[in-house]
């Protein structure tokens, strides 16, 4: 049977060893280490006041409870940075005034920590332990439940952040599944589940409801475990592949060199040229490939898109992909989905499924089956 101290030491040997894979670099390339690592080194340090208490060393060292609870604070943080590393055009330092400054949701938990015990002598830290002193609605309840909330709100901030990666993703490329990095804000989402119902679990045990609690905490660990192993096998899979996108729209100049004119004349030759030489049948096509072949600038493209046309990259070129396959279908039925997918610029049969349903409101075996009937008919 799995005990706590077995829990905790597999946990900490496991980050341990993904803390040092991780350093072998040409083994695993992987992209933004620096923050990754920190990450792995902090979910160690949240585990502290446990290993502590499990191995009997807190009497020895009192002075170092508390360390985990607060180094908790610091995950959020780190993870969101690791998101805009993830997601920014430019290289993301681990260390700058912008990363720097989230570090102050520490600061209320320090200012209370160090007068009320890190400052106190070690008779009077046991004292506290031995007495139940620290067992308080302050020390129990009050600051676990700020360590989650603070988490929760920056996992949320990371899951807003992507959500606005995967749209800057379409006014740039005709293919973005293997780019939007929706693995990540699965994993994300499934840690933020995780911190709930250990936000629930806290409030729970507080009030002595009658529930299997030494279950919970092992699953709770288990849980973390399974999210850190996600986390870096994702980051393994991903690589160095860097997403090339330009700077934010907030960074770009407010007004535009081109004129209404010239962004009109654009469009239409967009219009012209994906139309006459179907180059939406690029399955790789981007809007900075586009904008070469029409030798305009990369800008200019844009604007007519988004403004004269009124789409973004991606749905321009999809739709156009989805009204090739409506004529595959019609024209050749002898053609199976998959070679119609493959034909008209998809590179897997799912995301073919997905735009068809997106752009025709019909499934392709539907759209199919419907044309089938009316040449009957």
């Amino acid at each position: 049977m799995l005990t706590a101290e077995s829990l905790l030491s597999s946990f900490t040997l496991v980050c341990a060893l993904l803390l040092a894979l991780l350093q072998l670099k040409r083994l695993y390339p992987v992209a933004h280490i620096a923050i990754l690592s920190a990450i792995l080194v902090l979910f160690i340090f949240t585990r502290l006041d446990d290993m502590l208490q499990v191995s009997g060393l807190l009497e020895t060292y009192p002075g170092l409870l508390f360390i985990g609870s607060v180094t908790f604070l610091l995950l959020g943080p780190l993870i969101y940075h690791y998101v805009i590393a993830r997601t920014s055009a430019q290289n993301v330092s681990c260390f700058n005034y912008r990363a720097l400054r989230h570090t102050l949701v520490t600061l209320p938990p320090v200012l209370y920590l160090v007068p009320y015990w890190w400052w106190q002598t070690t008779p009077y830290q046991l004292e506290m332990l031995q007495s139940g002193g620290l067992l308080t609605p302050l020390n129990m309840l009050l600051w676990p439940s700020y360590g989650d909330l603070v988490l929760l709100f920056y996992l949320g901030l990371c899951v807003k952040r992507l959500q606005q990666f995967g749209v800057v993703l379409k006014h740039w490329f005709s293919f973005v599944e293997d780019k939007n990095l929706a693995g990540l804000k699965n994993i994300l989402q499934w840690l933020a589940l995780i911190i709930v119902v250990h936000l629930v679990w806290t409030w729970v045990t507080w009030f002595d409801i009658n529930i299997v609690q030494s279950t919970i905490s092992s699953v709770l660990i288990v849980a973390q475990l399974m999210f850190i192993l996600a986390l870096v096998l994702e980051a393994v899979a991903s690589g160095k592949r860097d997403i090339i996108l330009p700077p934010p729209e907030h960074e770009a100049a407010s007004t535009t060199p081109y004129t209404d004119a010239q962004i009109q004349q654009t469009a239409q030759l967009i219009q012209q040229r994906v139309e006459a030489e179907k180059l939406y049948l690029d399955a790789n096509l981007t809007l900075n490939r586009l904008a070469r072949i029409l030798q305009q600038p990369q800008k200019r493209v844009s604007l007519a898109l988004n403004q004269t046309l009124g789409k973004t990259f991606y749905d321009y070129i999809n739709g156009s992909r989805i009204s090739h396959a409506k004529t595959l279908i019609t024209q050749q039925p002898e053609l199976n989905l998959l070679d119609i997918a493959m034909q008209s610029g998809f590179n897997s049969k799912s995301v073919f499924n997905s735009a068809f349903n997106k752009y025709a409101q019909t499934t392709p075996s539907n759209y199919r089956r419907q044309h089938a009937s009316t040449n009957v008919q």
